[in-house]
């Protein structure tokens, strides 16, 4: 499961250092990742595990929270082959320069597939996905991630910004109603 939440978890700083640099670094030891929910339910022969019920994930990179979440192994693998968090997601991260993240969506869906040789590994946020930095914010349905190439896609979207003050405030004002 470490693996899993590895991948999860630190595919902000990852995906950024990847699309940087043709080398990543060795990982570093770290501490484990805790998931607690009201039940799971792991399946052996399907390779999957359903956390349900105020789960809550805590990593040294990231703590999450969603109403469930499904994870599945690669046949044969340690490699998390999909994630899908669902209902209410909110994921607070830090990055590798310290900087904070916020992402919140009704739905995440991680998948990593290996075709001809090629890794492909992506993200999707829907149901009213906004993410926001310090630098500023970025709100569309779907957001969609390639971690590989590092590009991030959007449809409606709209992106905020600016390093001095929490420009994302009126974008969020538009998409949810509430004033910041």
């Amino acid at each position: 499961m470490k693996v899993f939440w590895n991948i999860l978890f630190t595919f902000g700083a990852v995906a950024m250092l990847r699309a940087q640099t043709n080398s990543i670094p060795p990982p570093k030891p770290r501490a484990p990742t805790q998931i607690f929910s009201d039940k799971v339910e792991m399946d052996v022969k399907d390779r999957s595990a359903i956390y349900s019920g105020n789960v809550r994930v805590e990593d040294p990179q990231m703590k999450m929270t969603c109403e469930l979440l499904t994870a599945r192994m690669i046949t044969n693998s340690t490699k998390i082959e999909s994630i899908v968090a669902e209902r209410n997601v909110v994921i607070d991260g830090i990055d590798n320069k310290g900087e904070t993240s916020h992402g919140t969506a009704d739905k995440l869906v991680y998948t990593f597939k290996i075709m001809n040789g090629v890794t492909n590994e992506t993200i999707e946020l829907t149901g009213k996905p906004q993410l926001t930095n310090t630098m500023g914010g970025f709100v569309g349905d779907p957001i969609k991630w390639d971690i590989t190439s590092g590009r991030i896609t959007a449809l409606g979207h709209e992106t905020r910004i600016n390093s001095k003050t929490n420009a994302i405030a009126p974008v969020l004002e538009k998409v949810t109603g509430e004033k910041k």
